[in-house]
């Protein structure tokens, strides 16, 4: 039995500074207890600035787990069984908006049709009103979504079953056989106090559906009240409200068996072959707080807001347009009150498939001397059911030409748009040759090189990775975005080694010397470790809009080398590789053109690397020695640069503004390395003493 806690608090510096908001003109902004600051604004082209979204973060882990195994040597079988129950509470206080977010991403003073992604700032500081020109665009500023978030404790609970048989079974002196068969169940997830809702956006009249726990029902309780706004939207667009009585909103898969096999044989005293196959589940796997069904209306939701067409501006309820200032005093965040129009959505599938992954391999492994073997295997794992980040839970099912306005058009046309759906539809795979030679330690030396030649292949959107691919028309569903995975690195190959200098006292150089002599050559070994890989593939997006609530995949230019021309940091890629495709011409088109075509066309710069060291051990009684080490990490002071698109892992870097634009001057321009802070080459020395 275990039992483990962990609290983690993260609070911006200005946490309980008030009034900020109001220096600036901005009302709306709830004024509590770890909520001070600005709301996020994110600009094209800049940094994002204000505070961050989903902070405060105050997070409660508890993890109560109870195991136990048993194992039985019965002849030549080895057998083993166990079980295991958790019982996990993560109680959660990280509101997605609570001091809203706005974004202004140059749609307004953009070319219309065009993505124009320096002009974010020109839009920023205009306001959203009616042309005085004859002829003029209405409406060139203000902000093009707005979001807020009412601040809300989710305590989240969910438990795990598993058993499992294993039996490693020596058919033959040379042939032994691993069966084993697993079984695991993923109860849904619940709040404690049932604070949590599930939109299930099916077909409109039939099965489409809110569901909220039946404790939950009592409308003369205020904090479960539905606004009438919300109820008439519902009832408007065929959604069915529904007081259910299981608490997860969810009924999970109960049968997931998993049977592994493996094999060993040795075909001569040198040489054998193993392989195995085996099926993992995970039904653990975490979302993040934003798309949780606990993150949602009458409990802890978001209100959000966005343009319906690039020539319109927000309007709220009242009839107000938003703008940087006023956004938020025309949001009301009580429950009684809210306007249905601008409640997002969280949900997922009722009945959803436990994510599994069948792994397999086969390996062939061969001595070539006492110390030394060759190994060459073929790796393969394949994912079903993952779990896959949707993307907004109402969009529209259909191309649409750009200039379309979506609301009519979306799956529900009086809801908001936003939320979050994620359903277990993604699928991956992955195939690998490895290879690997290896020396153990004799005669002073060692070393490990080994070569992985692969390909991962996915169509699954993940919800905690940002670099991760994103469906261009969700609506539509995952197949047409099945690609290259972000994580794809075709060719990787590793070494490292060890060599003791044979000089000194016994050795075969110097092997006589003796006194000062033997101190200065004896003892000294050098270390290594060197790293080659391709890099990751990227997307080149479209640089117009094609489809009205879609994004688009550019084209590649027949005859032309996508990395050609410069192909350095200033221009990575070749402009002249890429093109649009055709904009929709009719709404409700089927050929899907529009869209693009595969994503991932290019990959990015590699990681090289090399590291080394100079050890000399220094006997200073029969028990005890000194070791003096110098170590060099990246020897060569070689940088490895970032993708265009920019680096990851949260640093501070922006890419360049339209680098992934082919028709801008800083089309492949990179402005980051993949390590922080640019990994330049250091140099240490130190001491170590051992008794």
């Amino acid at each position: 039995f275990s039992y483990g806690r962990v609290h983690t608090l993260y609070a911006p510096a200005t946490e309980n500074q008030t009034g900020i908001p109001e220096q600036y003109g901005i009302g709306g902004i709830p004024q509590v207890a770890l909520n001070g600051g600005l709301p996020q604004f994110s600009v094209t082209g800049l940094t994002p600035f204000g505070q961050s979204t989903y902070t405060p973060i105050d997070e409660w882990d508890e993890t109560w787990d109870l195991a136990n195994s048993f194992t039985k040597v019965l002849k030549n079988h080895t057998m083993k069984m166990g079980f295991e129950g958790m019982y996990l509470r993560f109680a959660t206080y990280q509101p997605a908006d609570p001091r809203g977010s706005d974004s202004f991403s140059g749609v307004y003073t953009s070319i219309p049709g065009v993505n124009v992604n320096n002009s974010g700032a020109v839009q920023f500081v205009l306001a959203p009103t009616a042309t005085s020109v004859p002829g003029g665009v209405d409406y060139n500023g203000g902000p093009n979504s707005v979001a807020i978030t009412r601040i809300s404790v989710t305590d989240a609970r969910r438990k795990y079953y598993s058993g499992y048989f294993q039996d490693d079974w020596k058919v033959t002196p040379k042939l032994t056989l691993n069966l084993g068969l697993r079984w695991e169940f993923f109860p849904g997830l619940y709040e404690e106090h049932d604070a949590q809702s599930n939109f299930v956006p099916g077909t409109p009249g039939v099965n489409a559906a809110y569901l909220i726990p039946q404790s939950r029902s009592n409308q003369n309780d205020p904090n479960n009240i539905l606004s009438s706004s919300f109820t008439s939207i519902l009832q408007q667009d065929g959604v069915k409200l529904e007081y259910v009585g299981n608490r997860s909103l969810i009924s999970t898969q109960k049968d997931n068996f998993a049977p592994r096999f493996g094999f060993a044989y040795h075909l001569t005293n040198n040489f054998v072959v193993r392989g195995g196959y085996g099926i993992s589940y995970n039904g653990l796997e975490g979302v993040g707080y934003g798309g949780a069904l606990g993150a949602t209306y009458p409990f802890a939701y978001t209100l959000a807001y966005s343009n319906n067409s690039n020539q319109s501006p927000i309007v709220f309820p009242n009839g107000q347009n938003a703008t940087l200032e006023n956004s938020y005093s025309n949001i009301t965040l009580v429950s009684s009150n809210v306007a249905g129009a601008g409640v997002s959505v969280n949900g997922t599938e009722t009945n959803p498939k436990t994510a599994y992954v069948q792994s397999t391999n086969l390996t062939l492994q061969y001595q070539l001397t006492a110390n030394t073997s060759l190994q060459a295997a073929y790796v393969g794992s394949f994912g079903r059911h993952l779990t896959a980040n949707v993307g907004d839970a109402n969009v529209v099912h259909e191309l649409l030409v750009p200039s379309a306005n979506q609301a009519p058009f979306r799956q529900f046309p009086d809801m908001a748009a936003g939320g979050t759906i994620h359903t277990n539809w993604g699928t991956s795979s992955y195939n690998a040759l490895q290879l690997n030679v290896e020396r153990r330690f004799g005669q002073g030396f060692s070393y490990l090189a080994n070569y992985t030649w692969s390909k991962c292949m996915t169509d699954s959107a993940d919800f905690l990775n940002a670099t991760a691919i994103s469906y261009r028309a969700p609506g539509l569903g995952p197949k047409i975005d099945y690609g290259l995975c972000d994580s794809d690195i075709r060719q990787v190959f590793h070494a490292s080694g060890g060599y003791f200098l044979p000089f000194g006292n016994g050795q075969h150089f110097l092997g006589k010397s003796t006194g000062l002599v033997n101190h200065l050559v004896s003892g000294w070994q050098l270390n290594a470790l060197t790293t080659l890989e391709d890099g990751q593939p990227f997307t080149i997006p479209c640089d117009i809009t094609t489809a009205a609530g879609m994004s688009c995949v550019a084209l590649m230019v027949p005859g032309q080398n996508p990395i050609g021309g410069l192909h350095n940091v200033n221009q990575w890629m070749n402009p002249k590789a890429f093109t649009n495709p055709g904009v929709v011409q009719t709404n409700g088109q089927t050929n899907l053109a529009p869209l693009g075509g595969e994503r991932s066309q290019v990959a990015g710069p590699g990681y090289h690397r090399l590291d080394a060291s100079v050890f000399r051990e220094f006997r200073t009684t029969e028990k005890t020695r000194l070791q003096f080490r110098a170590e060099f990490f990246n020897l060569t002071n070689h940088p490895n640069f970032s993708t265009p698109q920019g680096p990851t892992g949260g640093s501070a870097v922006v890419s360049a503004p339209g680098a992934l634009d082919f028709n801008n001057a800083n089309f492949g321009r990179i402005t980051a390395t993949r390590d922080a802070p640019n990994d330049p080459r250091q140099i240490q020395f130190g001491l170590k003493f051992y008794w």
